[in-house]
Formats: C-alpha cells, sequence, structure tokens
C-alpha cells in the first residue's frame, strides 16, 4: 500500500451526516473515504502505510484516527473493514450466500 492523500476542495461544503466514512485495517496501514450517497462521489481518499510491527501498527491507527478530525464528526453511516492475506472484500451486490 502507498501512501495517498486525495481530497476535494468542496468537502468543507458537505455536512457530514450525509457521506458514508469507510475505514480500511491492513496487515500494512490504514486508509478510509468518504462517499456521498446523492452525488455518488467520493470526496475523500486517504491511505497511509506504516510498520506491520503490531505495538507500532496499533500506536499507528491510534495516532492517525485521533490527528484526523475528519475522522471524529459524526456521518451518515461508518464501515470498517479489517482485511488480511486470508480475505477477500466482496461487494454487497456481488455477494450471494448461497453459491459459498
Amino acid at each position: 500500500m502507498k501512501s495517498l492523500c486525495l481530497k476535494d476542495k468542496d468537502i468543507e461544503n458537505i455536512n457530514s451526516s450525509e457521506l458514508t466514512l469507510s475505514i480500511l485495517f491492513t496487515q500494512d496501514g490504514l486508509s478510509y473515504s468518504l462517499y456521498h450517497d446523492e452525488s455518488k462521489r467520493f470526496y475523500t481518499l486517504v491511505s497511509d502505510k506504516f510498520n506491520s510491527e503490531a505495538d507500532l501498527y496499533v500506536s499507528k491507527c491510534i495516532e492517525m484516527l485521533e490527528k484526523e478530525k475528519i475522522l471524529n464528526k459524526n456521518y451518515k453511516s461508518v464501515n470498517i473493514v479489517f482485511a488480511g492475506r486470508k480475505s477477500t472484500i466482496v461487494p454487497e451486490a456481488l455477494y450471494h450466500e448461497d453459491s459459498i
């Protein structure tokens, strides 16, 4: 995962209660996005890679979650995903429990 930070300047004009916050925890970092359902538009995409040692990983996650003020607002919904080597993220629209 490479570090990435894309923030639309219009994010300041959107009420956080209209946005969906999605946070992805991976073995080597943390990513988050802010999505506006009505306009079907992403306003923020941030990804940060850090050391995978357990103690440092946890402290880096806490530091990022506290530092990023945008993460401490009230959102329409919040999705949290933990990805590991033995998991695959499947969009809900493609997931069919009967085909497992």
